[in-house]
């Protein structure tokens, strides 16, 4: 099954559009995370609800942004919606997963630090590094890894040897010594 078909009829060939909305509707509920969080603990008035309350749409609202962010990142690497050179999809697809992994984790690092017993003040700490060196790396190895198959697919006997040809003046052809 082709993917990107399937993810280009399921959005009338304009999945890029509908990334962009995604991605946009996830960093609005990313947003307003904060607020739910912060009425949560006491911490703000804002907004005008109980606690429980704050706590039930933190959590709702949390797990949403997560799923449409997993949409998101999973149409990212199916497939990028637009002309796909390799620095491209290389750029797209690894590094904004990346980040877009690291966000969904920052915005929901209570829970994370919980989970692992770790302060959330310290998980703040490691995911304010991460989300710059995570990327990095990400990218750093993607490309190793793209740079050794090209070069692999280059040495194969077969492929990427390219003849230049002459014609002769007996109508025939030769093949000339490479520069």
């Amino acid at each position: 099954m082709d993917v990107v078909k399937f993810l280009n009829d399921i959005t009338g060939n304009n999945l890029l559009l509908w990334k962009v909305i995604l991605t946009t509707v996830v960093f609005a509920l990313a947003g307003t995370q904060v607020f739910f969080a912060a009425r949560l603990w006491n911490v703000s008035t804002f907004p005008p609800m109980s606690p429980a309350t704050a706590a039930r749409v933190h959590r709702i609202s949390g797990r949403v942004a997560v799923t449409l962010g997993a949409v998101v990142a999973f149409s990212c690497l199916a497939g990028p919606a637009g002309p796909t050179s390799p620095t491209r999809v290389l750029l797209h697809s690894i590094f904004g997963t990346l980040v877009f992994v690291i966000l969904t984790l920052a915005g929901g690092n209570d829970v994370v630090a919980l989970i692992f017993g770790v302060p959330v003040e310290a998980m703040t700490n490691i995911l304010r590094v991460a989300i710059v060196v995570v990327p990095l790396l990400g990218f750093g190895i993607t490309y190793r890894i793209c740079r050794e198959l090209s070069d692999r697919q280059a040495t194969t006997p077969g492929h990427g040897t390219a003849v230049r040809l002459r014609r002769n003046p007996a109508g025939g052809f030769e093949e000339i010594e490479p520069d």
